[in-house]
């Protein structure tokens, strides 16, 4: 069995046959992987991470046929999620509309939706987004969707001493920030 609780027979009758049950079944088990994964990319705001969510299963629908090792199946599905919430996020900012970290109320005050944040968490989330983008995403991947260097690096595209660079790169430029 797999972390998806799917067997290699369910899987393979996914693949080949698109099965509903098999087919809800994954969903079910990868979407708060997804929002892990998406959230960070587009500032935390829920409304659209469900969207972004929603174009990513859409996609691994489209491309689960090239996918032949269920163990590779996190990576996968990383990578995807990864893409749909960059291009999701830069359709957002041609449109002029950045996704908004601040959520105003109907009296017309800025709130965030979780108030009691600590500054120190802003302000880093901050720093991050000021990283570049390939520090940026192996953060994201790293830190808070939890994927390990071997899966981070398949989800990049590179090798795993180039993640591990990146992450360095990136803790030594945030530590920078934090200290300003």
């Amino acid at each position: 069995m797999s972390e998806l609780d799917l067997t290699e027979e369910e899987f393979r009758k996914l693949i080949e046959e698109k099965a509903p049950d098999a087919w809800t079944r994954l969903v079910k088990k990868s979407l708060r992987y997804v929002m892990r994964i998406v959230l960070p990319i587009i500032n935390f705001d829920y409304h659209y991470a469900e969207d972004v969510s929603q174009l990513v299963f859409i996609e691994l629908l489209k491309s689960l046929g090239t996918l032949d090792d269920l163990s590779k199946f996190k990576p996968f599905l990383a990578r995807i999620a990864v893409r749909a919430a960059l291009k999701f996020k830069k359709r957002l900012e041609r449109a002029g509309m950045s996704p908004p970290q601040w959520m105003e109320d109907s009296k017309g005050t800025v709130e965030r939706e979780a108030r009691e944040e600590p500054e120190e968490c802003r302000r880093l989330r901050r720093c991050i987004e000021m990283l570049p983008p390939r520090q940026r995403e192996v953060i994201n991947l790293f830190y808070f969707a939890e994927l390990s260097y071997k899966e981070t690096a398949v989800a990049m595209k590179t090798s795993p001493n180039n993640v591990l660079q990146l992450l360095f790169k990136a803790r030594r430029r945030l530590k920078g920030f934090m200290e300003e």
